[in-house]
């Protein structure tokens, strides 16, 4: 137990505690951890980073009998304890230790370094997504402390901005729109003043914003920062750079989106004109761009042309990346969707299980990607009238859903709503409600009323409400649904 009695004098315990500490690494692992956030340091983030550490530190994050050691000993001075893998500092302690470095750097600089070479972000299963939930904390209270305390030391502030970065890049992916927004934002802040407004890095994080606000569908400030980084990348690369193509291809995705699909293929074009220059026919970012031509093709329902053209995409990654690659496997999820548009679902079931194979065996059966292709079959099945077949594929997809991304994830509420849609299709519009309902709870709490993906589910909802004639007004039902679900 920590003693956190107001009246009891905690620097005099400190200081007297380690006064009484032998191990050298005991105290250096306090002023390492007086950087970051006090509760549930996990190890894993320190043994990750030991690299950039000094010693006797380093050698004890690798050794777990010296580990247990060094904790050993701060927990009976009442300084740490250890549970499930995760550290927890006395508060004030921590702060005490951090007054006494007041003016020695070092340990600051120790604590941005580890960070910077263990926190990677990597998409994919709820290991890697749980680690992030659990490390962000800790990384963002190294990042404030160096903005504050190195703000006259460049290096360390582009390093600061990284992490910034680093941790929006995460929330995106978990979802957590807005969060990645405001991290987003201070690594912006910190970029404009050590990099300036056009630097590449900038340019970059102009790009994350853009796609943050994409995926809350604000298209025009998606453009508006699309836009900022293509001034950049044109200015500093020029107009044959692979990244420029980057500016126009991300460009052009977002006039897709919002149905103006002349410009999109306009944006398109400009880009696939770079690709073809610089890379060549052959690269797998010049077929990614014959994908996206491709896509503008299938929005408008000329199915002939987008085939066209997902095939032209097609032979180049078979060819340069292999069958087996998962970048192949985006193409034959998209050639799949253009027979399933246009109503030919035997062959959209062959290649979406192509689709799927590969995902499985490359990615594993829980990558957010692969259980894109357990909805995608599962849809294919419910246009086929095979209830049974689509609820068993949405119910894989949902279990994994919650199990990696979590229960209140927009992506778990995407699965909801097609599981609503296979019993509206039986009519069963008692379940039906039940799943809408469930799915429009978890996009009003993650995006909001306003989001096209929150207003869509709701139509889905009402439509489902009005064929199952109820007599209560839906304003009132959805009102006491929602009030019912927050309990």
């Amino acid at each position: 137990m920590f003693n956190n009695n107001p009246s009891f004098d905690i620097n005099t315990h400190v200081a007297a505690s380690l006064e009484k500490i032998n191990y050298k690494s005991a105290r250096q692992l306090l002023n390492l951890c007086a950087y970051l956030a006090s509760d549930g340091i996990p190890l894993l983030l320190l043994r990750e980073g030991r690299d950039a550490l000094p010693e006797p530190l380093r050698a004890a994050l690798a050794d777990e009998q010296e580990l247990n050691g060094v904790i050993s000993e701060l927990s009976q001075h009442s300084l740490a304890r250890r549970q499930d893998g995760l550290l927890y500092l006395h508060r004030l302690a921590q702060e005490a230790v951090r007054e006494n470095l007041a003016g020695d750097t070092r340990w600051l600089y120790c604590c941005l370094d580890m960070a910077g070479r263990a926190f990677r972000q990597k998409q994919g299963d709820s290991r890697s997504l749980s680690a992030f939930r659990q490390t962000v904390p800790h990384v963002l209270k190294i990042a404030k402390h160096a903005e504050k305390i190195l703000g006259g030391d460049k290096e360390a502030q582009n390093k600061t901005a990284w992490l910034y970065h680093e941790a929006a890049y995460g929330f995106y992916f978990d979802g957590q729109y807005q969060e990645a927004l405001i991290w987003y934002e201070k690594a912006l802040a910190v970029r404009h003043k050590t990099q300036g407004p056009k630097h590449a890095d900038t340019a970059t994080t102009y790009n994350n914003i853009a796609a943050v606000y994409t995926s809350i569908g604000d298209h025009e400030k998606a453009l508006g920062f699309y836009r900022q980084a293509l001034t950049v990348y044109e200015e500093i690369l020029g107009l044959g750079h692979p990244y420029t193509a980057a500016a126009y291809n991300n460009i052009a995705g977002v006039y897709n989106s919002q149905g103006a699909y002349s410009l999109a293929l306009t944006w398109f074009q400009k880009a696939l004109s770079i690709c073809e220059n610089t890379l060549g026919t052959e690269h797998p970012y010049t077929a990614e761009t014959y994908s996206n031509i491709a896509a503008v093709y299938d929005e408008q329902d000329d199915w002939q042309k987008a085939l066209k053209w997902y095939r032209k995409a097609l032979v180049v990654k078979e060819k340069v990346l292999g069958a087996e690659h998962p970048h192949t496997a985006l193409t034959y999820h998209n050639i799949a969707r253009a027979y399933f548009n246009q109503g030919d679902y035997q062959n959209a079931l062959v290649w979406y299980g192509k689709d799927q194979a590969v995902r499985e065996k490359t990615l594993g059966a829980e990558h957010p990607t692969t259980v894109v292709s357990y909805n995608n079959v599962a849809a294919v099945y419910n246009k086929q009238g095979d209830y049974a077949q689509a609820l068993e594929w949405y119910s894989k997809a949902l279990a994994i859903r919650k199990k990696t991304l979590g229960d209140q994830h927009p992506d778990t509420a995407v699965t909801c709503n097609n599981i609503a849609g296979v019993y509206s299709s039986q009519e069963d519009y008692q379940q039906a409600l039940a799943w809408y309902s469930r799915g429009y709870g978890i996009l009003r709490r993650a995006l909001g009323d306003a989001h096209p993906r929150t207003e869509l589910l709701k139509n889905n909802l009402q439509s489902a409400y009005q064929k199952s004639a109820l007599p209560e007004p839906f304003e009132q039902w959805l009102l006491r649904s929602q009030i019912t679900e927050a309990r």
